[in-house]
């Protein structure tokens, strides 16, 4: 995982409540395999903490891994995690950061 996406991923292991109306930008220039290392490792860090995901996040997240096409990988885990964020973390080439409410309270 490179570091800009870093502080996003922190934002995931936090417990989560409810849905917000906001939702974030879909994300298109992600290579699947880092993704999926670290959606595993994010996994493991809510189990640990005592806030696992449920059975059908579980699945839909298994079902996303296991695409072929790696747009599909993409899609499929943000679809998973997204309700889970509490921010959307942008950093541009310049490195100007711009941080977003997420779905999550």
């Amino acid at each position: 995982m490179t570091p800009r996406f870093l502080p996003a991923a922190l934002f995931l292991i936090l417990p989560v409540g409810g849905l917000l109306a906001s939702t974030l930008a879909p994300v298109e220039k992600v290579e699947a395999q880092p993704l999926i290392a670290q959606c595993k490792r994010v996994s493991q860090a809510l189990e640990f903490v005592g806030t696992p995901l449920t059975p059908i996040q579980q699945n839909a997240l298994s079902r996303a891994m296991g695409e072929e096409e790696p747009s599909k990988v993409v899609r499929g885990i943000q679809a998973v995690l997204d309700p889970l964020c509490l921010a959307g973390v942008t950093i541009n080439p310049e490195s100007r950061v711009k941080v977003s409410p997420g779905p999550a309270r």
